[in-house]
């Protein structure tokens, strides 16, 4: 079945479809909201189902901006929107760019011809608030909202059969510890090269028996310790995956 399909009917069955939304958490997040916009399904890139890549999954913070529409934040819509748009306009400081620039230097030791415009398409993206309280500047939503929708992500992370997944910001981290079993992480990658600075931010998990690369990482939107530890050694988190994926 297609992904997108899977997740319609996922979001469908626990009541956080945009088209037919009834999450029982509704009217605690919304309170107090008064801009507040329901769920949106998260971003599959057109070349991530076909797996010429390693499949790689960013879980972020909640979207800051949603549509009142429900059309447009279904999985089609969304990536029908993605695909049309340019998400390297909005600047090099943005979150989007730095998804991109974060994507591009994980997958190019996959694909030599990657660049980071062709990187366009090969990943996937979700939240872990599903819905938005447009909270001026694009602030981040409440705890409530984090803490209601953990339990909608672990079955929508299954449904995207990720190879490699990069946490953006505690909630996003917090939305899948302790779900998934730990494997040992020296059975995929060198522990005596890499333990010393990225025991911490690197882990080995198994989601439906596969083994998954687990990056933890900051937040784009928290500027200073974004550049300061995770571009910094976004160089390393590259050999990484590519060392535990070495025979993908």
């Amino acid at each position: 079945m297609n992904m997108l399909e899977e997740l319609r009917q996922y979001y469908n069955e626990v009541g956080i479809s945009s088209l037919d939304f009834r999450c029982k958490h509704h009217e605690e997040c919304k309170a107090g909201a008064e801009k507040f916009t329901k769920a949106k399904a998260a971003l599959v890139g057109k070349e991530y189902q076909s797996r010429k890549l390693p499949r790689l999954l960013f879980i972020s913070l909640d979207s800051g901006s949603g549509d009142e529409l429900a059309e447009p934040r279904t999985a089609c819509e969304v990536q029908k929107q993605y695909e049309q748009s340019n998400p390297l306009g909005g600047g090099k400081n943005k979150h989007w760019y730095r998804t991109h620039e974060l994507a591009y230097e994980i997958l190019k030791t996959f694909g030599s011809n990657m660049t980071i415009d062709s990187v366009k398409g090969y990943f996937a993206h979700t939240n872990s608030a599903k819905c938005c309280m447009n909270k001026p500047g694009r602030r981040k939503a409440d705890r409530k909202l984090f803490t209601n929708c953990k339990e909608y992500i672990p079955d929508e992370v299954r449904i995207l059969k990720p190879d490699i997944i990069i946490t953006q910001g505690n909630e996003a981290k917090y939305s899948i510890t302790g779900v998934f079993p730990i494997l040992e992480l020296e059975n995929f990658i060198s522990i005596e090269k890499w333990k010393p600075s990225y025991y911490r931010e690197v882990t080995a998990i198994s989601i439906s028996d596969v083994p998954v690369l687990w990056i933890r990482t900051y937040h784009p939107g928290c500027y200073g310790l974004f550049n300061k530890h995770t571009r910094a050694r976004v160089g390393d988190y590259s050999q990484i995956s590519h060392e535990f994926h070495r025979n993908f």
